[in-house]
């Protein structure tokens, strides 16, 4: 509150409480945060990103794909944005969910051009995934979803080493 109080038109900190209103279980403190964060700067992918996800996980699909396809148009070609993946990645979800698995692939060719993090990659590889098995690719599926697995493990490992060895 006093970050807020202190920087009243800054999309960062309005952004910021809208993560802490959402892990507060406070949905629709969360949604008026991320919706002030996008009105103080429209190019804050980070903040439209959150929004979009936000709706996607409350099954709220056309807003997210709304929020998410409209804010596209403010990635910057080369640089390294995660708001950008994580764009690529609602609107992928999106597409899932309305049977366009094309588009969702075309989505996750998108976030690996960007070079995401490791989190970011899991998520793109298990999604991924649930659209090669839908698309009856089920060699393609479980290769995704063995790159996925060794993702998630991969913190676990650098933090173990040679434990665990098969």
């Amino acid at each position: 509150d006093r970050l807020l109080s202190a920087t009243f038109g800054s999309a960062a900190a309005w952004n910021s409480r809208g993560v802490l209103e959402k892990a507060r279980q406070r949905p629709d403190a969360a949604e008026t945060a991320y919706r002030n964060a996008i009105q103080c700067d429209p190019y804050n992918l980070d903040a439209a990103a959150n929004l979009a996800l936000f709706y996607e996980g409350s099954n709220r699909v056309p807003d997210a794909a709304t929020i998410a396809e409209n804010s596209l148009q403010f990635i910057r070609t080369g640089a390294r944005q995660n708001g950008a993946i994580e764009l690529h990645l609602v609107l992928c979800k999106v597409r899932r969910r309305q049977n366009d698995l094309a588009r969702c692939m075309a989505h996750l060719d998108r976030i690996d051009a960007f070079g995401p993090t490791e989190l970011q990659a899991m998520l793109a590889s298990f999604e991924r995934g649930r659209i090669l098995d839908q698309l009856g690719d089920g060699a393609g599926a479980i290769a995704a979803f063995t790159r996925g697995n060794a993702l998630a493990l991969a913190p676990w490992h650098r933090e173990n080493p040679g434990r665990n060895k098969a």
